[in-house]
């Protein structure tokens, strides 16, 4: 496994079954360490063990993106293993009601921007710093 992401590190947040795995894969393929976080445990290892059954390098973190602490708890996780990051992905979301606004629950709302935009923000912020040392790392490469 070899490419363009070589001696690189991409964090997925919200890796599932779908896209996340998917990700996961094609950058592990280019060389990335990938980093798939997600609330389910499970869900996780198996992206992880596809990942180095076909010779790449995973690391599997919980986090709840609506939880500040937890989101800078993985940071600290991904910190152990490198001092930058060179991707993020963004990718956890809530299925939103499919009431009618009428019935829709604010609650379930609230908690779908709270993940799924509010989350976003969270994490980006958190990881700024180590996305900030991957550009300049990678301005060197030029």
């Amino acid at each position: 496994m070899s490419g363009s992401l070589e001696n690189k590190t991409v964090v997925i947040v919200g890796a599932g079954p779908g896209f996340g795995r998917t990700l996961a894969l094609r950058a592990a393929q280019q060389g990335a360490t990938v980093v798939v976080a997600a609330r389910t445990a499970s869900r996780l290892d198996g992206i992880v063990d596809e990942v180095r059954t076909a010779g790449g390098t995973a690391i599997a973190a919980a986090v709840d993106a609506t939880e500040p602490d937890s989101v800078r708890a993985l940071r600290e996780t991904v910190a152990q293993h490198t001092d930058a990051v060179h991707g993020l992905v963004y990718s956890a979301f809530a299925v939103p009601s499919m009431k009618p606004l009428a019935q829709t629950d604010h609650d379930q709302i609230s908690r779908g921007i709270d993940l799924s935009v509010l989350g976003a923000l969270r994490t980006t912020q958190e990881f700024t710093p180590l996305l900030e040392a991957g550009a300049a790392a990678g301005a060197g490469e030029a």
